[in-house]
């Protein structure tokens, strides 16, 4: 009986990780996903003028597994098993070493699943040219030693306006709105020209 004791616990352990998507443990990435993916961003265009958006593709190279980014989990409700979960959201940002945006995530969620399959899978992005930093409220203010953003324009309406980016060179990165383990590809350079 005691021999057969490790193998008796190795089956109860196989078992139990079989068993994962019923523990509610489905859909948690593995830390190991970065090792077998690979990313690049793809643009339409590498200059653009202020204010107007850059469409590219974020190609993600995947050699393992599928992997679903969305993080799961279940829940009983009156008996019946619901699934819990957000899909992740995905931005691609500008910055130098003067300007560097800060994209937000709507406070929304899709439940959905973002699965990264074996090969390429393809993510469509958009990238603006604006500069989403700006003061929303007159008098607002910045931490000590960091140059505050420029206000927020008032249209004909009275409404405020997004100013657009400053002409320059910018580098691009990957923003995720929660931890995946996705790498960040290769910065892409970008010119902003005045528009």
């Amino acid at each position: 009986m005691h021999r057969l004791t490790p193998y008796l616990l190795l089956a109860v352990l196989t078992l139990g990780t079989g068993l994962g998507i019923g523990l509610g443990l489905a859909g948690a990435p593995a830390p190991a996903a970065t090792a077998r993916m690979t990313t690049r961003l793809v643009l339409n265009r590498t200059t653009a003028t202020a204010g107007q958006p850059i469409h590219g593709t974020l190609v993600i190279e995947n050699t393992g597994e599928p992997i679903n980014l969305t993080k799961v989990g279940y829940l009983e409700v009156h008996g019946k098993r619901e699934i819990l979960g957000c899909m992740p959201g995905v931005l691609v940002a500008l910055g130098n070493r003067h300007y560097r945006q800060n994209p937000a995530f709507a406070a929304q969620c899709e439940p959905a699943a973002f699965i990264v399959r074996h090969g390429t899978t393809k993510v469509p992005i958009t990238i603006s040219t604006f500069d989403s930093d700006c003061l929303q409220q007159p008098g607002g203010s910045a931490a000590p030693g960091i140059k505050p953003p420029p206000p927020c324009r008032t249209g004909p309406s009275g409404t405020q306006t997004i100013p657009p980016l400053p002409p320059g060179r910018y580098s691009t990165w990957v923003v995720w709105s929660e931890m995946v383990p996705v790498p960040q590809p290769k910065a892409v350079m970008v010119t902003i020209r005045s528009g």
